[in-house]
This record gives structure tokens, sequence and C-alpha cells, in this order.
């Protein structure tokens, strides 16, 4: 407003002097000189005002009294303006009073179109202004006077009604651009957020937090590349596996801060005794691995093997204490031991399994012998089909609770299988056999049918409120087409979309081509997508956007002593600030203590699972025991409630 009205100013000055002019040298009117003074000086004040209040600092106090002055400057300037053609009735019917008319329409229109930004200022000026000359027309009393008055009026009207519709147009627009201006600012401050969160993400795609290490992701891929390396050079390849003895109890008995301390320190002694072609990395848990290249691989991996064992058997500082743990290794070569990362990994497995049966602390080498045991594995390979023919395997729940309330939301599928002669099979041995055999979609299937079994037993006795989750495996995507399992079941037992979760692993993510097709299938048709592991393997926050990813599990690697790992529970609130800004929920795994829990929930962490509130159960004893703890858990929640206010 400051900036339009030097130009209204200057332009009302120039019109009032070339009005003057034109006044005075067409007819007599002693009282010209008088107006024209007046004109003049109220210009003068107002040209001062603007000034004054230009070099004034504009704020929300002072900004009412401006607008306030310059109202009554316009009012008074309109005024003498409407008072000329007052002065002028006798003149209506003349070349000058038209003249006059003609001006002070003109004036006011320039006024009403310097002002669009604050529109009072416009009428103020116009309505005196233009109710002077409809007024003069008026009592010239002719018919055509009359008329031309009452068309003055409606311009006046007109004016008025078109300068607040701009002064609205205008306002809309600046609340447009200070909305944007907003909105560039939040999202500038969320890309910053993004972008640090993308490069601790990145930084853990690769490395294993606590070590520092390369991690499993990390080490798969190097052992095909050396591998590949390896078989063009038609030169050997060594890779040893090793676990720390003892650690276990270590943890058990000067708890898990004492075990990561241990982790640290042996990851520091691998590191320091590798050659620098070496790859070192950590697998998980205690499990460590080493890649070892060149033309007299086994000879260095035997002397390196010799060397890691003295160096952890050393003891390790824990505060005032001391841990001795050391560590048992085992050694496969390519390509006298195995031709493929797959079985080079099975062969030094095995080998690692002999030192710990031989005593521990020592080093085994794959060989002849050893492969009767890989004969066992492959044994488990080509049962695994019968297994699912006669459903011996089992799918276990494990419940997924609110952390506050300790409600519980929903479940995880769990699979297991008790070999007839080999006994307990683990997790990931039934999912390597039903990869290595090809059976991964009849694996898939079976879980989803036992799935859909448990939603409809809980439907029936009155529980419908909850979803089950089922892992599905990275290999899944390149072998066979899960969405299609997954929803042809759904369809077939009329299960809404949205009671199934597939939690997939971050390698899945990382594979576009193979897995992204399926996943948003799943997603159009309202299945709940969630990323197992977080922070255990590879992340791209690109695919966990562009997937649009509801569900993000933190492994429990970092939940496992959260209450006493600053570290933790810094990544840990990393991980759930990013999430807050994507709009993706957290669940955390692994939650064994209430100091764990406690912990969470004060991190911002809504949902989680764990053995603090139950371990996976098969339907007949997860009912018998959800009755039980519904019927504790409400008996118990005044208790609760009172306890968490106070």
């Amino acid at each position: 407003m400051l900036s339009n009205l030097s130009v209204t100013l200057n332009a009302s000055l120039a019109i009032m002097l070339s009005a003057t002019y034109v006044l005075w040298l067409n007819i007599d009117v002693p009282w010209l000189p008088y107006w024209t003074m007046a004109s003049l000086v109220m210009a003068i004040l107002r040209a001062r005002m603007l000034a004054r209040f230009r070099a004034q600092t504009i704020t929300v106090e002072n900004s009412d009294y401006i607008l306030r002055s310059f109202r009554r400057g316009a009012l008074v300037t309109g005024t003498l303006w409407g008072v000329l053609p007052l002065m002028l009735s006798v003149h209506t019917n003349t070349m000058i009073g038209g003249f006059m008319i003609f001006i002070i329409a003109g004036v006011s229109a320039g006024a009403m179109i310097q002002s669009t930004c604050y529109a009072p200022l416009a009428i103020s000026f116009v309505l005196p202004a233009i109710s002077g000359a409809a007024l003069s027309l008026f009592m010239n009393g002719t018919a055509t006077s009359i008329i031309i008055g009452g068309n003055t009026i409606l311009l006046g009207f007109m004016m008025v009604r078109a300068s607040r519709r701009a002064e609205r147009e205008y306002w809309d627009s600046q609340w447009v651009r200070l909305e944007a201006t907003a909105l560039a600012k939040s999202l500038k401050t969320a890309n910053l957020d993004v972008t640090a969160a993308n490069e601790q993400l990145s930084k853990l795609a690769n490395h294993d937090v606590m070590t520092g290490l390369p991690n499993r992701a990390s080490f798969n891929d190097n052992l095909r590349r050396l591998l590949a390396s390896a078989r063009h050079a038609k030169t050997d390849l060594a890779l040893i596996v090793l676990d720390l003895d003892n650690f276990k109890i270590i943890n058990d008995t000067q708890g898990h801060g004492a075990g990561d301390n241990v982790i640290a320190e042996a990851a520091r002694r691998l590191d320091a005794l590798r050659r620098s072609v070496d790859v070192v990395a950590r697998l998980g848990g205690d499990e460590f691995a080493v890649i070892v290249p060149g033309p007299n691989a086994r000879a260095e991996a035997t002397r390196l093997a010799g060397d890691l064992i003295q160096r952890l058997s050393l003891p390790i500082a824990l505060g005032e204490r001391s841990a001795n743990v050391g560590a048992s290794v085992g050694i496969a070569v390519f390509p006298d031991d195995a031709t493929t990362a797959e079985d080079l990994f099975s062969s030094s497995d095995i080998a690692l399994y002999e030192a710990k049966a031989k005593g521990r602390r020592r080093a085994a080498q794959f060989d002849s012998r050893l492969k009767e045991q890989l004969e066992l594995r492959r044994r488990l390979e080509s049962d695994l089909g019968n297994a699912l023919f006669q459903r011996e395997l089992d799918v276990s729940f494990q419940p997924q609770f609110d952390l506050s309330s300790r409600r519980i939301v929903g479940y995880e599928a769990l699979i297991r299988w008790t070999h007839p002669t080999l006994g307990p099979i683990s997790p990931p041995e039934i999912i390597s056999a039903s990869q290595l055999t090809h059976q991964s979609d009849r694996l898939t299937a079976y879980v989803i049918e036992a799935s859909c079994d448990f939603i409809e037993r809980m439907a029936a006795l009155g529980h419908d409120d909850f979803s089950v989750a089922i892992n599905i495996s990275p290999v899944e995507f390149l072998t066979h087409s899960p969405s299609e399992l997954i929803l042809g079941c759904l369809r077939r037992r009329g299960i809404a979309p949205w009671r199934l979760e597939v939690e997939i692993t971050e390698e899945a993510i990382l594979d576009a081509r193979a897995a992204d097709t399926d996943l948003r299938r799943l997603e159009d048709a309202g299945v709940r997508i969630a990323i197992d592991d977080f922070g255990a393997g590879h992340s791209s926050l690109a695919h966990i956007v562009g997937l649009k990813i509801d569900r993000i599990k933190i492994d429990r690697t970092f939940v496992t002593g959260l209450d006493t790992n600053i570290r933790h529970q810094a990544l840990v609130q990393a991980i759930l600030s990013l999430s807050k800004t994507l709009g993706i929920e957290v669940l955390a795994e692994g939650i064994e203590t209430e100091a764990e829990c406690e912990t969470l929930v004060r991190l911002g962490c809504r949902v989680g699972q764990g053995f603090l509130v139950a371990p996976a159960m098969v339907p007949p004893v997860l009912t018998k025991w959800l009755t039980k703890y519904i019927e504790t858990n409400i008996s118990n929640s005044d208790l609760i409630a009172r306890k968490q206010s106070a």
C-alpha cells in the first residue's frame, strides 16, 4: 500500500493542478484559489505522512494506526474533490461541468486501481468524490442530468464492489503464497531429516552397527564376487566361519551389555589380523566370517585361523572384570570342497560344528567325512516335500501387543518342524531346504493356509480384530508369485485382505524388478506390507517410499538391552522419526524385559512382540493362553492404569 500510495499522490496532485488551470482559463470562480490551496495543503500533509511511515518499521502493533491515518487522509481528499462539482453546479450542462465529472470519475478509478490490496483506502476517497459529482447533477434538475447522476451513483457502487473484490483476490493470492512458502520450508526441513536418516540407513545397509564390520548382506555380495574372480583366475578361495565359545554364558551371567562389549572387542581383534585382501564380516550374533582369496588360500586360511584362535583366547576386559571366550573355526576351500557360494558356506559351517564337537577353541577343515553330514542336510531337503504333503510342519503364532495397554493387536506366523529322525529343524534350515528344492511356493502356501485357518478359528471364538503377519523369503520373488498364492487363498476363504500382513526382508526390496510387481499387487488388494528385521540388512529409502510400506519391524538386535544401550536408543529414535515422517508404523521385535518395553514407549514406539508377553504357540495352546491372558489383563487393567498415572 505504501508503494502504490506514492504514485497515487503524485497523480492526484498533477490532476488537481491541471484541473485548477482549466477552470481558471474558462470561468471566473472566486473560491478556486481557496480550493486549490486546501487541496495542495492536503497533498503535502499526506506526502509527509507517507514519508514518516516509510521511515518506520511496520509492526503488528502500529499497522492499524497507519491504516487509519491513510483512510482519514483519503476521506478528506475525496471530500475536497466531492465539493468541487457542487461549487460548479451551475455549469453542469456546460463543457466545464462535464469535464469536472469526467475528472472526478477518472481520479476515483485511479484510486481504486492503486488500492487493490486495501479496499477501505479507495472507498474512503471514492464515496465522497462520486457522491459530490452525482449530487451536483441532481441539483441541475434536468432529466439528462438526473439520468447521468444516477449512472454516476451506479459507477460509484461498481467501483466500491470491484475494490472489495480486488482486495479479496489479492489476499487470497497472498495466503496461497504464504502457505506455499510455509510448505516449502516444511518440505525442506523434512527433506533434510529424510536425507540424514537415509545416510544413516545407507551405512546400515552394508555394515553391522555394533562392530562396524560388513554385515551378512555385504558378506554374501563379497563372497559371490570374489568366488567369481577365483573361478575366472582358476585360483583358490578359502572361507573361514567362526563363532565365540561360551558367549551365551557371558550374556546370561553378565548381561547383554557385557556381551556387546565382547562382540565389539572380538571384531577389533579379527579386523587387526586380516590381510588387506581379506574380508571380515559379522554374520549375526557371535558368528563371524573371513573370506581369504589368493593362490595359497588354504595355507593362509589355516595360518589365520590359528592366529584368530590364539588372539581370541586372550581375556577381554569388562570393566573391573574380564571374560575368556575363545573361538571355534571352520574352514572350506574352493574348488576342492565346494564350487558354489552356498555349498562353500555350508561346508565351512559343517567344519565349524566339527570344531565345536571336538572341544572348541580349535579349527576344523572340511573333508570327505564331513561330506556325509552335508548329505544329511540334503536328506532334510528331500524329506521336506513329504513333510509338506503329510502336514507334519507346525505353524505357530506369536502375539503382537500394544506396548502401553498390553492389548493383543496381531500375530506373526512362524514355521516349525520336528523331523522324525533329525529332531527339531530351525526355521532358517526349513526355508533353505525349500529354496534348494524349489518348494518355496509350497512352503508359502502351507503357511498362508495355516494362517487363514487360524484367522477363521479365532473368528469363531469372537476375535476378529487382528491381522496375521507371514514371512516371505526374498528368493520367492524370483521363483514364483507370492501375491497369486496370497490373494487366491484370501478370495477362496472369503477373508478380508487387511487380515494378512506380508513381512519381507530388506534384501527383497533391493530387487525391484522381481518384487515390485508382486508387492504392488498386494498393496492394491489391501494386504499390508512390512519390512522384517529392519536395520540388519540392505536398506533403500526410495523403495520404502515407492512401495508404500505399512510397517517397519525393528530387528531384535537393537531391542535387546535397549534400556542401557545409548547407541541403540539413538538408532531406534532415528528409525521412529523417519517412520513418523513417512507415515509408517513401527513394531519392535524381541522384547524380553519391562525395561526394554518402557524404553521403547518413551522413544515413541507403540507396538511390539517378544517373550515379555508370550512366545510363539500352536493354535490350540494359543487360544487357551489368550482366554487366560485377556481375563488377567482385564482384572489388572485398573491397577496398571493407576501405576501408569503414578
